[in-house]
């Protein structure tokens, strides 16, 4: 398991009752210099970390026994993608580092440690992509012209941050440290500008014609909006083979049609045809409370899930937007639960966000992808009902998904004519 070398470090200072000394506090970042200001104010931190350094790779009797064709490394997404760039990390995990080796030999084990064939579970399309509004793309621009992001202290940067936290491109308080190092890291001159053309790809009721000929609704006040969207860097490098392994189409056919974009061979592998699991025959229950909740108005989707859950004791409700104190999970804390087999589960889908139409709309004309919002919903359909479903079939257990009428004919009902794996079908008697 290769996490990053301060998850370590956090964990010595854990085991060993010390408190971390902040990144930042570090002048030298090379790994002798990280060590060995750990060695100097921590001492029983650094030989703590030493014990857990060396546990990590089995030893023999002529020393450390690594044999690359027999190691599977298990390890996150961030950390595979960044390998390529790492430094610190990949050398301290190297089988063959030494605390206080000579700085020139150091390039030589990070050279010989590459990932050579990375199989990516379950990725995301923010992590392939790039997909960057423009007022954050000008604030990129501007901070690209004042600074050289990449020779700054991390301190320098970290205090530069702190500046722009606030910046309401950002969204008070949302963007990490990390992420904005990403940003700022990104090669802006290679982004393509993409516009949301609401003609392109439609959703919604945005069909009222206004006295001017023009057409309104809280989609088509997208229309226009401009996004920079680019693949993250780390699709470029040689040396690693990846394999992608996901249940989504969406993130399928993003992938795919990247790889085309790029020009890179890619070998695609649908398993898709298992007759004695799919398609799933689930019902659809038409509520018109089905949509977000808003400020000041009665609640809707909260108030759906909250009559579902307490007519239900045994009820799992798999929806976006709902008040937290109701007790219902979204789409994204749902993926990959193993423990709902036994539960009943009910999804509820909504209209999209105007912002998130935007971005899929951007993706769609970049990629080539017309039909993305209905892929989006299959995903959603396909994950939250496999979680008592299909694989995880347990006798006795409902699973039904509940949509307003304007979505269901807009977007849900014509999912069944694409060879879904979960075929839907109208209940007219309320399931809960």
């Amino acid at each position: 398991m290769v996490e990053s070398f301060w998850n370590f470090y956090e964990e010595a200072c854990k085991v060993e009752n010390h408190s971390p000394i902040p990144i930042e506090r570090f002048p030298d970042r090379s790994i002798n210099g990280v060590l060995r200001k750990i060695q100097d104010e921590q001492p029983v931190v650094f030989n703590r970390l030493e014990q857990m350094r060396q546990a990590i790779w089995p030893a023999g009797p002529a020393g450390t026994l690594f044999d690359a064709g027999q190691t599977f490394i298990f390890t996150s997404h961030p950390t595979a993608s960044g390998w390529h760039h790492s430094q610190l990390t990949r050398t301290w995990f190297h089988p063959d580092f030494e605390p206080f080796m000579d700085i020139e030999r150091q390039p030589t084990l990070r050279g010989s440690f590459v990932f050579g064939t990375v199989v990516y579970d379950e990725p995301e399309i923010d992590g392939v992509l790039h997909i960057i509004p423009e007022d954050q793309y000008n604030h990129l621009i501007a901070q690209h012209a004042s600074v050289n992001w990449k020779d700054l202290a991390v301190h320098t940067r970290r205090e530069l941050f702190e500046q722009v936290r606030s910046n309401d491109c950002f969204g008070k308080g949302s963007m990490s440290f990390e992420s904005y190092d990403e940003l700022m890291r990104v090669q802006l001159q290679r982004l393509q500008r993409v516009t949301v053309d609401c003609d392109a790809i439609p959703f919604g009721h945005d069909n009222i014609v206004t006295g001017d000929g023009g057409r309104t609704g809280i989609y088509r006040g997208m229309n226009g909006k401009a996004f920079y969207l680019g693949h993250k860097q780390w699709l470029e490098h040689s040396g690693t083979n990846w394999t992608f392994l996901t249940t989504e189409r969406l993130v399928t056919s993003v992938i795919e049609n990247l790889y085309e974009k790029l020009r890179k061979p890619l070998v695609p592998v649908h398993l898709d045809n298992m007759p004695d699991i799919y398609p799933i025959r689930i019902p659809a229950f038409i509520d018109t409370r089905a949509g977000a909740d808003k400020p000041g108005k009665p609640a809707k989707v909260s108030a759906i899930a909250k009559d579902i859950l307490e007519a239900n004791s045994n009820a799992v409700v798999v929806a976006d937007g709902v008040n937290s104190d109701i007790g219902a999970m979204s789409f994204q804390r749902m993926k990959g639960r193993n423990d709902l087999a036994n539960n009943d589960v009910f999804i509820v889908l909504t209209s999209l966000a105007p912002d998130l139409y935007a971005r899929f709309n951007v993706i769609g004309q970049w990629l080539g992808i017309p039909d993305i919002i209905a892929l989006h919903y299959q995903g959603l359909i396909n994950q939250a009902v496999g979680r008592n479903t299909g694989f995880r079939q347990q006798d006795g257990t409902k699973t039904v998904v509940v949509c307003s009428n304007r979505l269901w004919h807009q977007v849900i009902s014509k999912l069944n004519q694409h060879h879904p794996r979960v075929l839907l079908y109208e209940a007219r008697d309320r399931p809960w």
